[in-house]
Protein backbone atom coordinates (compact mmCIF):
# COMPACT_ATOMS: atom_id res chain seq x y z
CA UNK A 1 0.00 0.00 0.00
CA UNK A 2 2.98 2.30 0.58
CA UNK A 3 3.93 1.92 -3.06
CA UNK A 4 0.40 2.87 -4.12
CA UNK A 5 0.50 5.94 -1.89
CA UNK A 6 3.82 7.00 -3.45
CA UNK A 7 2.33 6.83 -6.94
CA UNK A 8 -0.68 8.84 -5.81
CA UNK A 9 1.58 11.48 -4.28
CA UNK A 10 3.66 11.65 -7.47
CA UNK A 11 0.54 12.32 -9.50
CA UNK A 12 -0.75 14.93 -7.07
CA UNK A 13 2.45 17.00 -7.01
CA UNK A 14 3.64 16.54 -10.60
CA UNK A 15 2.75 20.17 -11.45
CA UNK A 16 5.38 21.36 -9.00
CA UNK A 17 8.33 19.85 -10.86
CA UNK A 18 10.75 22.25 -12.51
CA UNK A 19 9.97 22.33 -16.26
CA UNK A 20 13.67 22.78 -16.96
CA UNK A 21 14.55 19.57 -15.14
CA UNK A 22 15.84 16.62 -17.10
CA UNK A 23 12.94 14.46 -18.24
CA UNK A 24 14.55 11.33 -19.58
CA UNK A 25 14.23 7.76 -18.40
CA UNK A 26 16.96 5.16 -18.82
CA UNK A 27 15.69 2.32 -21.02
CA UNK A 28 18.16 -0.56 -20.92
CA UNK A 29 16.84 -1.83 -24.24
CA UNK A 30 17.25 1.45 -26.09
CA UNK A 31 20.50 0.20 -27.60
CA UNK A 32 18.40 -2.25 -29.60
CA UNK A 33 17.19 0.61 -31.77
CA UNK A 34 19.09 1.16 -34.99
CA UNK A 35 16.89 4.06 -36.09
CA UNK A 36 16.52 7.13 -33.92
CA UNK A 37 12.99 8.06 -32.87
CA UNK A 38 13.08 9.97 -29.62
CA UNK A 39 9.32 10.31 -29.33
CA UNK A 40 8.79 6.55 -29.36
CA UNK A 41 11.66 5.77 -27.00
CA UNK A 42 11.17 8.56 -24.47
CA UNK A 43 7.36 8.53 -24.51
CA UNK A 44 6.16 4.92 -24.83
CA UNK A 45 2.81 5.81 -23.21
CA UNK A 46 2.08 8.98 -25.17
CA UNK A 47 -1.02 7.42 -26.78
CA UNK A 48 -2.73 6.61 -23.44
CA UNK A 49 -5.29 8.67 -21.54
CA UNK A 50 -4.55 10.17 -18.13
CA UNK A 51 -7.01 7.82 -16.42
CA UNK A 52 -5.40 4.77 -18.02
CA UNK A 53 -1.91 5.91 -16.99
CA UNK A 54 -3.03 6.47 -13.40
CA UNK A 55 -4.76 3.08 -13.21
CA UNK A 56 -1.76 1.25 -14.64
CA UNK A 57 0.67 3.07 -12.35
CA UNK A 58 -1.32 2.12 -9.26
CA UNK A 59 -1.63 -1.53 -10.30
CA UNK A 60 2.05 -1.88 -11.19
CA UNK A 61 3.06 -0.17 -7.96
CA UNK A 62 1.48 -3.09 -6.13
CA UNK A 63 3.49 -5.53 -8.27
CA UNK A 64 6.59 -3.54 -7.35
CA UNK A 65 6.13 -4.70 -3.75
CA UNK A 66 8.53 -7.67 -3.67
CA UNK A 67 6.73 -9.94 -1.13
CA UNK A 68 3.49 -9.63 -3.08
CA UNK A 69 5.22 -10.30 -6.40
CA UNK A 70 6.87 -13.45 -5.01
CA UNK A 71 3.48 -14.71 -3.84
CA UNK A 72 1.79 -14.10 -7.20
CA UNK A 73 2.15 -17.65 -8.63
CA UNK A 74 0.57 -19.16 -5.49
CA UNK A 75 -2.22 -16.56 -5.33
CA UNK A 76 -3.03 -16.79 -9.02
CA UNK A 77 -3.10 -20.59 -8.97
CA UNK A 78 -5.63 -20.46 -6.11
CA UNK A 79 -7.79 -18.06 -8.10
CA UNK A 80 -7.59 -20.35 -11.13
CA UNK A 81 -8.56 -23.37 -9.04
CA UNK A 82 -11.41 -21.83 -7.03
CA UNK A 83 -12.62 -18.73 -8.95
CA UNK A 84 -13.81 -16.81 -5.83
CA UNK A 85 -16.57 -14.38 -6.95
CA UNK A 86 -15.40 -11.08 -5.44
CA UNK A 87 -11.74 -11.58 -6.36
CA UNK A 88 -12.55 -12.68 -9.91
CA UNK A 89 -14.62 -9.53 -10.40
CA UNK A 90 -11.56 -7.49 -9.46
CA UNK A 91 -9.37 -9.56 -11.78
CA UNK A 92 -11.86 -9.05 -14.61
CA UNK A 93 -11.83 -5.28 -14.08
CA UNK A 94 -8.01 -5.12 -14.25
CA UNK A 95 -7.98 -7.50 -17.20
CA UNK A 96 -10.42 -5.40 -19.22
CA UNK A 97 -8.77 -2.10 -18.33
CA UNK A 98 -5.13 -2.88 -19.07
CA UNK A 99 -4.39 -6.26 -20.60
CA UNK A 100 -7.29 -6.93 -23.01
CA UNK A 101 -8.02 -5.38 -26.39
CA UNK A 102 -11.75 -5.96 -25.96
CA UNK A 103 -14.42 -8.59 -26.42
CA UNK A 104 -14.23 -8.33 -30.22
CA UNK A 105 -11.82 -7.15 -32.92
CA UNK A 106 -14.08 -4.14 -33.40
CA UNK A 107 -13.56 -3.22 -29.74
CA UNK A 108 -9.80 -3.52 -30.18
CA UNK A 109 -9.52 -1.35 -33.31
CA UNK A 110 -8.64 1.88 -31.42
CA UNK A 111 -5.78 0.12 -29.60
CA UNK A 112 -4.59 -1.57 -32.79
CA UNK A 113 -4.59 1.78 -34.60
CA UNK A 114 -2.72 3.50 -31.76
CA UNK A 115 -0.06 0.79 -31.87
CA UNK A 116 0.16 1.05 -35.64
CA UNK A 117 0.76 4.79 -35.42
CA UNK A 118 3.68 3.99 -33.10
CA UNK A 119 5.12 1.55 -35.67
CA UNK A 120 4.02 -1.58 -33.79
CA UNK A 121 2.14 -4.46 -35.40
CA UNK A 122 -0.53 -6.53 -33.64
CA UNK A 123 -0.83 -10.26 -33.10
CA UNK A 124 -4.39 -11.06 -32.09
CA UNK A 125 -4.86 -13.78 -29.52
CA UNK A 126 -8.25 -15.30 -28.77
CA UNK A 127 -8.21 -15.57 -24.98
CA UNK A 128 -10.09 -18.81 -24.50
CA UNK A 129 -8.05 -20.86 -22.07
CA UNK A 130 -9.63 -23.18 -19.52
CA UNK A 131 -12.61 -25.50 -19.20
CA UNK A 132 -15.09 -22.64 -19.56
CA UNK A 133 -14.29 -22.25 -23.27
CA UNK A 134 -16.80 -23.84 -25.68
CA UNK A 135 -15.10 -25.78 -28.52
CA UNK A 136 -17.59 -24.98 -31.27
CA UNK A 137 -17.87 -21.33 -30.26
CA UNK A 138 -14.08 -21.05 -30.13
CA UNK A 139 -13.80 -22.31 -33.70
CA UNK A 140 -16.40 -19.85 -34.97
CA UNK A 141 -14.73 -17.05 -33.01
CA UNK A 142 -11.35 -17.88 -34.53
CA UNK A 143 -12.79 -17.91 -38.05
CA UNK A 144 -14.30 -14.48 -37.42
CA UNK A 145 -11.06 -13.27 -35.84
CA UNK A 146 -9.07 -14.21 -38.95
CA UNK A 147 -11.72 -12.76 -41.27
CA UNK A 148 -11.89 -9.47 -39.36
CA UNK A 149 -8.09 -9.26 -39.21
CA UNK A 150 -7.93 -9.45 -43.02
CA UNK A 151 -9.42 -5.96 -43.12
CA UNK A 152 -6.88 -4.42 -40.73
CA UNK A 153 -3.43 -3.68 -42.13
CA UNK A 154 -1.85 -3.37 -38.67
CA UNK A 155 -2.63 -7.00 -37.74
CA UNK A 156 0.19 -9.32 -38.80
CA UNK A 157 -0.87 -12.58 -37.20
CA UNK A 158 -3.25 -14.60 -35.06
CA UNK A 159 -2.34 -16.97 -32.21
CA UNK A 160 -4.35 -20.13 -31.63
CA UNK A 161 -4.53 -22.68 -28.87
CA UNK A 162 -5.24 -26.21 -30.16
CA UNK A 163 -6.86 -27.29 -26.89
CA UNK A 164 -9.57 -24.69 -27.48
CA UNK A 165 -10.63 -26.57 -30.62
CA UNK A 166 -10.68 -30.15 -29.36
CA UNK A 167 -11.43 -32.18 -26.26
CA UNK A 168 -8.53 -33.27 -24.07
CA UNK A 169 -9.25 -36.96 -24.66
CA UNK A 170 -8.52 -36.62 -28.37
CA UNK A 171 -5.23 -34.83 -27.80
CA UNK A 172 -4.12 -37.15 -25.02
CA UNK A 173 -4.76 -40.19 -27.25
CA UNK A 174 -3.59 -38.68 -30.52
CA UNK A 175 -1.32 -41.58 -31.43
CA UNK A 176 -3.47 -44.33 -29.95
CA UNK A 177 -5.85 -44.76 -32.85
CA UNK A 178 -9.37 -46.14 -32.68
CA UNK A 179 -12.50 -45.24 -34.64
CA UNK A 180 -13.74 -42.53 -32.27
CA UNK A 181 -10.34 -40.89 -31.85
CA UNK A 182 -9.68 -40.95 -35.61
CA UNK A 183 -13.04 -39.33 -36.23
CA UNK A 184 -12.29 -36.52 -33.76
CA UNK A 185 -8.81 -36.08 -35.23
CA UNK A 186 -10.30 -35.63 -38.71
CA UNK A 187 -12.75 -33.02 -37.39
CA UNK A 188 -9.98 -31.08 -35.71
CA UNK A 189 -7.67 -31.17 -38.73
CA UNK A 190 -10.48 -29.98 -41.02
CA UNK A 191 -11.07 -27.01 -38.71
CA UNK A 192 -7.37 -26.18 -38.63
CA UNK A 193 -6.97 -26.50 -42.40
CA UNK A 194 -9.81 -24.06 -42.95
CA UNK A 195 -8.36 -21.62 -40.40
CA UNK A 196 -4.91 -21.81 -41.98
CA UNK A 197 -6.31 -21.38 -45.49
CA UNK A 198 -8.06 -18.20 -44.37
CA UNK A 199 -4.90 -16.97 -42.63
CA UNK A 200 -2.87 -17.56 -45.80
CA UNK A 201 -5.44 -15.75 -47.92
CA UNK A 202 -5.36 -12.83 -45.48
CA UNK A 203 -1.52 -12.88 -45.48
CA UNK A 204 -1.46 -13.50 -41.74
CA UNK A 205 0.96 -15.60 -39.73
CA UNK A 206 -0.65 -18.33 -37.63
CA UNK A 207 1.11 -18.91 -34.30
CA UNK A 208 0.28 -22.25 -32.70
CA UNK A 209 0.78 -22.02 -28.95
CA UNK A 210 2.63 -24.61 -26.89
CA UNK A 211 0.54 -26.11 -24.09
CA UNK A 212 0.67 -28.65 -21.26
CA UNK A 213 3.25 -31.43 -21.57
CA UNK A 214 0.75 -34.35 -21.83
CA UNK A 215 -0.83 -32.91 -25.00
CA UNK A 216 2.23 -31.24 -26.50
CA UNK A 217 3.10 -34.32 -28.56
CA UNK A 218 -0.24 -34.03 -30.37
CA UNK A 219 0.27 -30.30 -30.90
CA UNK A 220 3.73 -30.89 -32.36
CA UNK A 221 2.33 -33.49 -34.76
CA UNK A 222 -0.50 -31.16 -35.82
CA UNK A 223 1.92 -28.27 -36.32
CA UNK A 224 4.18 -30.32 -38.58
CA UNK A 225 1.21 -31.47 -40.66
CA UNK A 226 0.05 -27.90 -41.20
CA UNK A 227 3.59 -26.74 -41.98
CA UNK A 228 3.92 -29.38 -44.68
CA UNK A 229 0.70 -28.16 -46.27
CA UNK A 230 1.14 -24.40 -46.01
CA UNK A 231 4.82 -23.47 -45.46
CA UNK A 232 5.82 -24.08 -49.05
CA UNK A 233 6.92 -20.52 -49.84
CA UNK A 234 9.87 -18.47 -48.64
CA UNK A 235 7.95 -17.06 -45.66
CA UNK A 236 6.18 -19.47 -43.28
CA UNK A 237 2.47 -19.15 -42.60
CA UNK A 238 2.42 -21.57 -39.66
CA UNK A 239 4.70 -20.98 -36.67
CA UNK A 240 5.23 -23.48 -33.86
CA UNK A 241 6.24 -22.57 -30.31
CA UNK A 242 9.18 -23.71 -28.20
CA UNK A 243 9.05 -23.35 -24.39
CA UNK A 244 12.63 -22.97 -23.30
CA UNK A 245 12.06 -23.74 -19.63
CA UNK A 246 11.88 -27.38 -20.74
CA UNK A 247 15.19 -29.20 -20.48
CA UNK A 248 14.72 -30.84 -23.88
CA UNK A 249 13.59 -27.64 -25.64
CA UNK A 250 16.79 -26.94 -27.57
CA UNK A 251 17.17 -30.56 -28.62
CA UNK A 252 13.56 -30.45 -29.85
CA UNK A 253 14.21 -27.18 -31.68
CA UNK A 254 17.26 -28.68 -33.39
CA UNK A 255 15.22 -31.72 -34.50
CA UNK A 256 12.44 -29.51 -35.84
CA UNK A 257 14.87 -27.36 -37.83
CA UNK A 258 16.52 -30.43 -39.35
CA UNK A 259 13.12 -31.95 -40.13
CA UNK A 260 12.04 -28.78 -41.96
CA UNK A 261 15.24 -28.75 -44.02
CA UNK A 262 14.71 -32.36 -45.11
CA UNK A 263 11.06 -31.64 -45.90
CA UNK A 264 12.09 -28.54 -47.93
CA UNK A 265 9.66 -26.26 -46.15
CA UNK A 266 10.01 -22.82 -44.60
CA UNK A 267 10.22 -23.14 -40.82
CA UNK A 268 9.12 -20.61 -38.23
CA UNK A 269 8.84 -20.71 -34.46
CA UNK A 270 7.93 -18.52 -31.53
CA UNK A 271 10.32 -18.62 -28.58
CA UNK A 272 8.90 -18.26 -25.06
CA UNK A 273 10.22 -19.17 -21.66
CA UNK A 274 7.00 -21.06 -21.02
CA UNK A 275 3.79 -21.46 -19.08
CA UNK A 276 2.44 -24.40 -17.03
CA UNK A 277 5.59 -24.58 -14.93
CA UNK A 278 4.02 -26.01 -11.77
CA UNK A 279 1.95 -28.53 -13.72
CA UNK A 280 4.98 -29.73 -15.67
CA UNK A 281 7.16 -29.90 -12.58
CA UNK A 282 4.52 -32.04 -10.82
CA UNK A 283 4.63 -34.62 -13.63
CA UNK A 284 8.09 -35.77 -12.58
CA UNK A 285 9.23 -34.04 -9.38
CA UNK A 286 12.17 -36.41 -8.81
CA UNK A 287 13.50 -35.87 -12.34
CA UNK A 288 12.04 -32.53 -13.43
CA UNK A 289 11.27 -31.87 -17.07
CA UNK A 290 11.86 -28.16 -16.47
CA UNK A 291 14.85 -26.13 -15.38
CA UNK A 292 14.65 -25.32 -11.70
CA UNK A 293 16.50 -22.00 -11.78
CA UNK A 294 15.92 -18.76 -13.64
CA UNK A 295 19.54 -18.66 -14.76
CA UNK A 296 19.24 -22.03 -16.52
CA UNK A 297 15.99 -20.99 -18.20
CA UNK A 298 17.53 -17.72 -19.38
CA UNK A 299 20.53 -19.58 -20.79
CA UNK A 300 18.20 -22.02 -22.56
CA UNK A 301 16.19 -19.16 -24.09
CA UNK A 302 19.29 -17.36 -25.31
CA UNK A 303 20.69 -20.58 -26.77
CA UNK A 304 17.41 -21.14 -28.64
CA UNK A 305 17.80 -17.70 -30.24
CA UNK A 306 21.35 -18.66 -31.19
CA UNK A 307 20.11 -21.87 -32.87
CA UNK A 308 17.48 -19.95 -34.83
CA UNK A 309 20.01 -17.36 -35.97
CA UNK A 310 22.65 -19.94 -36.94
CA UNK A 311 20.12 -21.86 -39.02
CA UNK A 312 18.64 -18.74 -40.61
CA UNK A 313 15.01 -19.55 -39.80
CA UNK A 314 12.11 -17.21 -39.11
CA UNK A 315 11.48 -16.69 -35.41
CA UNK A 316 9.45 -14.49 -33.08
CA UNK A 317 11.14 -13.60 -29.78
CA UNK A 318 8.30 -13.26 -27.27
CA UNK A 319 9.88 -11.92 -24.09
CA UNK A 320 9.99 -9.07 -21.60
CA UNK A 321 13.57 -9.90 -20.64
CA UNK A 322 16.01 -7.07 -21.37
CA UNK A 323 19.12 -9.27 -21.39
CA UNK A 324 17.64 -11.61 -23.99
CA UNK A 325 16.74 -8.68 -26.22
CA UNK A 326 20.25 -7.34 -25.92
CA UNK A 327 21.53 -10.78 -26.89
CA UNK A 328 19.22 -10.65 -29.91
CA UNK A 329 20.81 -7.36 -30.96
CA UNK A 330 24.20 -9.08 -31.01
CA UNK A 331 22.82 -12.04 -33.00
CA UNK A 332 21.29 -9.70 -35.56
CA UNK A 333 24.60 -8.01 -36.19
CA UNK A 334 26.52 -11.30 -36.26
CA UNK A 335 24.20 -13.25 -38.58
CA UNK A 336 22.41 -10.46 -40.48
CA UNK A 337 18.97 -11.87 -39.63
CA UNK A 338 17.05 -8.58 -39.69
CA UNK A 339 14.35 -9.83 -42.07
CA UNK A 340 13.64 -13.11 -40.29
CA UNK A 341 13.27 -12.08 -36.67
CA UNK A 342 10.66 -10.05 -34.81
CA UNK A 343 9.83 -9.40 -31.17
CA UNK A 344 6.63 -9.32 -29.12
CA UNK A 345 5.38 -8.25 -25.70
CA UNK A 346 1.96 -8.54 -24.12
CA UNK A 347 -0.43 -5.59 -24.21
CA UNK A 348 -0.03 -3.62 -21.00
CA UNK A 349 3.51 -4.87 -20.33
CA UNK A 350 6.89 -3.25 -21.07
CA UNK A 351 5.84 -0.70 -23.65
CA UNK A 352 9.29 0.82 -23.26
CA UNK A 353 10.75 -2.32 -24.86
CA UNK A 354 8.14 -2.59 -27.59
CA UNK A 355 8.46 0.99 -28.75
CA UNK A 356 12.25 1.05 -28.71
CA UNK A 357 12.77 -2.07 -30.84
CA UNK A 358 13.09 -0.28 -34.17
CA UNK A 359 15.90 -2.46 -35.45
CA UNK A 360 13.39 -5.29 -35.94
CA UNK A 361 9.60 -5.52 -36.39
CA UNK A 362 7.93 -5.26 -32.98
CA UNK A 363 4.53 -6.61 -31.99
CA UNK A 364 2.01 -6.48 -29.22
CA UNK A 365 -0.01 -9.55 -28.32
CA UNK A 366 -3.55 -8.18 -28.05
CA UNK A 367 -5.97 -10.57 -26.37
CA UNK A 368 -9.59 -10.68 -27.52
CA UNK A 369 -12.36 -12.34 -25.52
CA UNK A 370 -14.66 -12.34 -22.52
CA UNK A 371 -13.37 -13.00 -18.98
CA UNK A 372 -16.12 -15.53 -18.17
CA UNK A 373 -15.46 -17.54 -21.35
CA UNK A 374 -11.79 -18.35 -20.86
CA UNK A 375 -10.13 -14.90 -20.98
CA UNK A 376 -9.75 -14.81 -17.20
CA UNK A 377 -7.94 -18.15 -17.21
CA UNK A 378 -5.80 -16.97 -20.13
CA UNK A 379 -4.84 -13.76 -18.35
CA UNK A 380 -4.00 -15.42 -15.03
CA UNK A 381 -1.88 -18.01 -16.82
CA UNK A 382 0.07 -15.21 -18.52
CA UNK A 383 0.63 -13.59 -15.12
CA UNK A 384 2.17 -16.83 -13.83
CA UNK A 385 4.24 -17.15 -17.01
CA UNK A 386 5.52 -13.57 -16.71
CA UNK A 387 6.04 -13.31 -12.95
CA UNK A 388 9.75 -12.77 -13.55
CA UNK A 389 9.07 -9.86 -15.87
CA UNK A 390 7.06 -8.20 -13.10
CA UNK A 391 10.38 -7.50 -11.40
CA UNK A 392 10.38 -4.65 -13.91
CA UNK A 393 7.28 -3.19 -12.24
CA UNK A 394 9.23 -0.16 -10.90
CA UNK A 395 10.10 0.69 -14.52
CA UNK A 396 6.44 0.26 -15.48
CA UNK A 397 5.50 2.75 -12.75
CA UNK A 398 8.24 5.27 -13.50
CA UNK A 399 7.57 5.44 -17.24
CA UNK A 400 3.88 6.11 -16.62
CA UNK A 401 4.49 8.70 -13.92
CA UNK A 402 7.06 10.36 -16.17
CA UNK A 403 4.46 10.70 -18.94
CA UNK A 404 1.99 12.24 -16.49
CA UNK A 405 4.64 14.69 -15.29
CA UNK A 406 5.49 15.67 -18.84
CA UNK A 407 1.85 16.35 -19.64
CA UNK A 408 1.54 18.47 -16.52
CA UNK A 409 4.65 20.43 -17.50
CA UNK A 410 3.33 20.93 -21.04
CA UNK A 411 0.00 22.08 -19.65
CA UNK A 412 1.73 24.42 -17.19
CA UNK A 413 3.86 25.82 -20.01
CA UNK A 414 0.79 26.49 -22.14
CA UNK A 415 -0.86 28.34 -19.27
CA UNK A 416 2.26 30.45 -18.71
CA UNK A 417 2.44 31.23 -22.44
CA UNK A 418 -1.09 32.61 -22.47
CA UNK A 419 -0.43 35.05 -19.64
Amino acid sequence: MLAVRKVYNHIQIMNRFNPAAKRTTHYPYAAFSSVSSSSKISRPHAHKSNSTLCSEAVIYSMFAYSPLRQAIPFIVQKILDHQPPIITQGVDAILSKIFMGGKTVEDAKPIIQQLHEQGVQTILDLANEGGRADIDQTYLSLLKLVKDSHEIEAVSGVAIKISGLSCQTTLLNWNSGGKDIDCEKDKLMNKLKRLTEQAKEAQLSLYIDAEQAPIQGAIDSITRTLMKMFNTGKVPIVFGTHQTYLKNSNAALTRDIQWAKKAHISYGTKLVRGAYYNETLALSPESPLVFETKTETDQSFNHAMQLCAENNIHFLVATHNVESLQKLTHLQKTYGIYEKVSTAQLLGMRDDLTFSSQGVPSHKYVAIGEPANGARDYFLRRVIENTDSLSGAPIEVSTRVQELRRRAMDWSGNIEGKK
